[in-house]
């Protein structure tokens, strides 16, 4: 098996905080996610095909593992509500990745135990005209292929 990455596109992108979960459990090729108390998935209101998502099959002496890399970019409101957001990624950058794909599956990227570590990086255009706000790179290994999340 080699690398694959879904050509499709992603029709939205959700992200949470590791400490957040209150549950994280897979049953085969799906997961359960239980969030703490009323928290929600947070929406990363990218910009059209502003996902990339890559999972590589990786060997080592333990067995098999999935190497988890990609791209979110997320546009700019400059709200109130985005700057807290967006500072709670650089202050709490591990997160698990809540993306769902043209079929209207949603898959889990990183689990509670090994969550993706993420950087944000602002997009300031050089003319008017040019793409204003942030990219946010996650990386991460997990031991299965992003299962898909029940509803």
């Amino acid at each position: 098996m080699t690398k694959f990455d879904n050509m499709g596109g992603f029709i939205s992108a959700d992200f949470v905080h590791r400490d957040e979960i209150n549950y994280f459990a897979t049953f085969g090729s799906t997961c359960n996610v239980s969030l703490k108390g009323d928290l929600k998935w947070k929406k990363a209101d990218m910009k059209h095909g502003g996902l990339t998502i890559t999972v590589t099959p990786k060997s080592a002496d333990a067995g098999r593992y999935f190497e988890i890399k990609g791209t979110i970019t997320i546009k700019s409101d400059s709200s109130d509500e985005e700057r807290l957001l967006l500072r709670r990624l650089e202050l709490k950058p591990y997160i698990l990745i809540r993306y769902q794909t043209p079929d209207k599956v949603y898959h889990v990227a990183g689990t509670d135990e090994y969550p993706l570590e993420c950087t944000l990086k602002p997009l300031t255009p050089n003319k008017p005209s040019g793409f204003n706000g942030y990219e946010l790179s996650f990386e991460g290994k997990q031991l299965f292929i992003p299962p898909v999340l029940n509803i």
